[in-house]
């Protein structure tokens, strides 16, 4: 028996080499005999078309659910047309032992390829050209029947026996696969040699009806052969009483009229009646597990390809029903006279085929074309599976070899303004879009007049994830209309694509960026809560985030400047111009490794440009941001009162408190001041959410200040840079916008690193009149003037009603501060600047004469030592 395995081993080997030089396979033993002795299959044809698998190879092949434990072999016939073997995705092959899908079924006998649709599978025959010999001569009968292993028994009989996969495998949804519909050539004869159990199998017997009336709609003669159920399948027949025997019942084989009288009952049999509907539930389920499913999530029915190859879609309640009643019309069930047979049959086929949680395959791990599923760790392309739960898909086939996106690069650069910077962040955006980043909780805010480019980018987005994958709505719908959470579910992009300002409630709007649950609701049905994993894109000509939206927005915002239009007579249409480049462009941006567009998007490597837009957007809607850029100074040594008074400095005197500068600057320029209740707060979460400065409020008895801030001062600090100038100067990449942006922190007569310890060793002794002082920048650079005023005085507090446990400072200590008193060298002098955090102090002598002197020099005054 060893030598006959061996035997069988070699020619096997022989028989698939001279089918194709490029294919070596073995065959185990028992494989061999199963199909020879226990099929009645020829050694040659036997050995033409399995091959043995490990039980690595058979899950790779048919992916199923729960991991086959054992190898078995495996048959992928060939193409028909020209003998050559199908892809390893095709074919049916058997487990060495039952495969256990569910423990409350029955397990699977035989398994089909993870890629393949109901249709034929044709066998390998020692001629190549076997088949589109049949093909030709329309005179030879074909015969189908259920199995490869039985359809090669009947070509070791050289009937032209086709191969399905299962009883209703001849097609889906009432209609012929497209193999099984080509091979149904009108005038032709064909034979259904299914396993006689359709005796006590009304399924069997329907799929039979079924698949014979969708033939002869053909123009073909269908005939049913039969044989008694000791034998069950054709190769069982053959095996027990011959070829010849077979054969005979092939020409005996009757009409499908004929075939039905012995089904049918007499009327007086008070037996025939409608299956119950929990039965044909059961039934209808099993045959389209594959295809139907009821999503717990939603609650709500999907179908598989319903719309799109390997995508689930969602069904409507109606449309489900009118399906079962043509799955029932097929099966010839008929006149159950009430409505309530079919829901009650959709009810039941919801308990058999509910998902309670909807587990799609992450974007990030696999990415759905037409073509396939792209593996994207390995690059490999997958076959579509319902397995995935993919509810969208990329809208294009993937193509490795694309490299070409010159004409999309050149767009992304004039929309950046050449900036390399902006340029990649936009590229990290797509990438997070396609790969439903959500994780980093940012969204994109593209800020600019018509004509630059934004709409184009916008469009550029939706073609690359397809606008079935797109939800555009504005933001006013999304915040107030109860129905709109709904339309996002399962979207790679929310797209607000011209928005005006916004002071409504945004919180809704938030949970998209977020990662919070959202609620949906679609009308008549039960609202659910789901979390969005895709990206939100905004368009606007102006800022649109205005009040307290400014703050609660400035952590998810990525703010792009667009202004560089293009002229009128220059503007085309380029989506046409894109659409050959998306699969190279997908390539590209697919290339981006998840740390580099984490690090992008999240803006651990600053983009100048973005920053200097989110201020400008910032001071243009928020009278605070603008007053603080005018006239506010970053000083993390003084102390400078609140203030309650809005009317404070319209007698005359000095301003000394910053809600009363805040008024007057509101009053000059035409804005609109906040209460005193919300500027304080206000003030505070602007200095140290978005420019980063170390304050605090205090509270002493005597009043509330704010430690780290102080008015400017027109003319004494015309030295230090507003903010915008400071990120200014970043964009233009200066050293000097470098040094006095760092860490947006506003320093002190500083130039750049360079020459900083150079101006002190020259300024620490030198004196300068009050006539020679000039600015370092020139008048109206970068920030406009300040009203003239002397001196700021020691700071008065604002009175407060309640008294305080607040700190002082200790009496004899040194209060560095402009306009504080200092003991030097014996003489009482005028504190009015100073750097380096406090450690060189620029002093004012009574005779208007300045000189730079270390801290230490410096003693408080004798009045208050006393």
């Amino acid at each position: 028996m060893k030598l006959l395995g061996e035997q069988r081993k070699a020619t096997a080997q022989q028989s698939k080499n001279s089918m194709n030089q490029n294919i070596t396979v073995s065959v185990a033993e028992k494989h061999l005999t199963e199909w020879t002795e226990l099929s009645g299959v020829s050694d040659a044809i036997a050995t033409l078309n399995i091959e043995s698998l490990s039980a690595e190879e058979l899950n790779a092949r048919i992916k199923p659910k729960n991991p086959i434990q054992t190898g078995g072999w495996w048959c992928r016939g060939v193409n028909w047309r020209n003998g050559q073997p199908m892809g390893l995705f095709y074919g049916q092959g058997k487990p060495d032992k039952e495969h256990v899908i569910d423990p409350k079924k029955k397990p699977a006998k035989y398994m089909t390829a993870s890629g393949m649709e109901p249709d034929a599978i044709f066998l390998a025959m020692p001629d190549k050209h076997y088949w589109a010999k049949v093909y030709a001569d329309e005179s030879i009968v074909r015969i189908w029947t259920e199995g490869a292993k039985k359809a090669a028994a009947g070509l070791t009989l050289l009937l032209a026996t086709i191969a399905l996969t299962g009883v209703w495998n001849w097609g889906k949804d009432g209609k012929l696969a497209p193999e099984v519909e080509r091979w149904a050539q009108p005038g032709t004869k064909h034979v259904i040699a299914f396993d006689s159990d359709y005796v006590s199998k009304p399924s069997c017997r329907q799929a039979i009806i079924q698949f014979a009336k969708l033939l002869t709609a053909k123009g073909c003669e269908v005939l049913i052969a039969t044989w008694t159920q000791e034998d069950k399948g054709m190769d069982d027949f053959i095996v027990k009483h011959g070829g010849d025997a077979f054969k005979e019942a092939i020409g005996n084989a009757q009409s499908v009229k004929q075939w039905e009288k012995q089904f049918k009952k007499s009327a007086s049999d008070s037996t025939e009646k409608i299956p119950p509907a929990d039965r044909i539930a059961r039934e209808i389920a099993e045959e389209y597990r594959d295809q139907l499913a009821f999503n717990n999530d939603i609650s709500g029915w999907m179908r598989y390809e319903a719309d799109f190859k390997g995508v689930w879609s969602s069904q409507t309640d109606e449309y489900i029903e009118a399906i079962v009643f043509k799955i029932l019309d097929s099966k010839g069930i008929v006149d159950f006279n009430s409505y309530s047979y079919i829901s009650n049959v959709v009810k039941i086929m919801r308990c058999l085929l509910i998902v309670y949680k909807w587990q799609e395959k992450s974007p990030k791990d696999m990415l759905p074309f037409i073509n396939g599923v792209l593996d994207v760790a390995t690059g490999e392309l997958l076959p579509h599976s319902p397995g995935y739960r993919f509810t969208w898909q990329l809208p294009r086939e993937h193509n490795p070899n694309a490299t070409d996106w010159s004409t999309i690069d050149t767009f992304l650069k004039h929309l950046s303004a050449g900036n390399p910077a902006i340029r990649e962040l936009l590229l990290c955006y797509c990438n997070a879009v396609i790969k439903g980043r959500s994780d980093l909780q940012k969204f994109l805010h593209l800020i600019g007049l018509g004509g630059t480019g934004k709409g184009t980018f916008s469009r550029l987005l939706v073609a690359l994830v397809g606008k079935q994958n797109v939800h555009s709505t504005t933001l006013e719908d999304w915040c107030s209309n109860r129905f709109e959470g709904a339309n996002a579910y399962h979207k790679r992009l929310v797209l607000f694509p011209d928005e005006d300002k916004q002071t409504g409630k945004l919180g809704k709007f938030l949970s998209l960026t977020g990662e919070d649950d959202i609620r949906a609701e679609n009308k008549g049905k039960k609202a659910f809560l789901y979390r969005y994993d895709g990206m939100v894109l905004v368009l606007s000509n102006l800022p649109i985030f205005m009040g307290e939206s400014v703050s609660r927005v400035k952590r998810r915002v990525i703010p792009v400047p667009c202004n560089n239009a293009v002229p009128v007579a220059k503007r085309s249409n380029l989506e046409a111009d894109f659409k050959p480049e998306l699969g190279a462009f997908t390539n590209y941006i697919l290339s981006l490794s998840d740390d580099h567009v984490t690090r992008v998007i999240l803006g651990l490597n600053e983009i100048p440009e973005c920053t200097l837009e989110f201020w400008e957007n910032r001071m243009r809607v928020d009278s605070i941001a603008a007053w603080v850029n005018q006239h506010i100074i970053a000083d993390p040594l003084a102390v400078t009162p609140i203030g309650c008074d809005r009317h404070e400095g319209q007698d005359g005197s000095l301003i000394t408190t910053l809600f009363g500068s805040y008024n007057r600057y509101c009053n000059q320029s035409g804005s609109s001041p906040k209460n005193r209740n919300n500027f304080s707060p206000d003030l505070i979460e602007l200095c140290r959410s978005v420019l980063g400065w170390e304050i605090e409020r205090q509270v002493s008895k005597t009043g509330k200040a704010i430690r780290g801030l102080r008015l400017r001062v027109s003319g004494a600090d015309d030295h230090i840079a507003t903010h915008d100038y400071i990120l200014m100067e970043r964009v233009k990449g200066d050293d000097l916008g470098d040094d006095l942006g760092d860490d947006l922190k506003a320093l002190v007569n500083k130039v750049s690193d360079d020459g900083d310890d150079l101006l002190i060793t020259q300024m620490e002794n030198q004196t300068i009149t009050s006539s020679e002082k000039t600015s370092i920048f020139p008048s109206g650079v970068g920030f406009g003037s300040s009203p003239s005023s002397p001196c700021l005085q020691q700071a008065l507090f604002e009175s407060s009603p309640e008294s305080s446990p607040g700190s002082s400072p200790m009496r004899g200590e040194l209060i560095i501060g402009v306009g504080r008193k200092a003991d030097y060298c014996g003489e009482v002098v005028t504190i009015v600047g100073w750097e380096n955090r406090g450690t060189k102090v620029q002093i004012e002598f009574s005779n208007r004469r300045m000189q730079y002197v270390k801290r230490g020099s410096l003693k408080p005054p004798t009045s208050e030592k006393s």
